[in-house]
């Protein structure tokens, strides 16, 4: 299964299950559900509430979200998937992550949420980096077994414009 879902205005429900390498960008999208996928990509859209479910070797990039009320991305068993570039602001909730494992998680503008990453005792071996925290009760909670850093290295800046990558700000 392939689908290219682009530059689309969706105000209601919108979900996506069992269909593999899906392009879904430069979309205004409100409550949205992506089910049972590998391969897919969620790109520069503007979003209220994710919730993807048993979705691996993707990626979740350059994705906007504002004043959603609810959980942004609710990610529950997301494997090995790439999660960069989002900004997400105001909401009652950025990141939640729940039996998702080996996820690389960096350069994400995280603020003026209730909460911005919570990885729960089931979501192992994930890598968070240069990712900017800076939220109204809890920047992050993880209860176990995630990486919080990469590899120290100068030459390409950081998110918060340091000549640095390393760990989170």
């Amino acid at each position: 299964n392939s689908l290219t879902f682009s530059q689309n205005n969706v105000t209601n429900i919108f979900n996506i299950t069992n269909s593999d390498s899906v392009m879904l960008s430069s979309n205004t999208l409100a409550t949205n559900y992506f089910t049972t996928s590998t391969s897919s990509t969620i790109d520069s859209n503007t979003l209220n509430i994710f919730n993807i479910t048993d979705f691996s070797s993707g990626t979740i990039n350059n994705n906007e979200v504002d004043s959603a009320n609810g959980i942004s991305f609710y990610l529950q068993n997301v494997d090995s998937c790439t999660i960069s570039n989002n900004d997400v602001q105001s909401t009652s909730g950025a990141f939640y992550l729940n039996e998702s494992d080996s996820n690389t998680i960096y350069t994400n503008w995280v603020k003026d949420n209730t909460f911005g990453l919570n990885l729960t005792s089931t979501s192992t071996g994930n890598t968070i980096y240069d990712n900017y925290f800076e939220n109204t009760v809890t920047n992050v909670h993880d209860d176990i077994g995630n990486t919080w850093y990469t590899t120290y290295a100068c030459g390409t800046p950081n998110i918060v414009g340091g000549p640095c990558i390393g760990g989170n700000f």
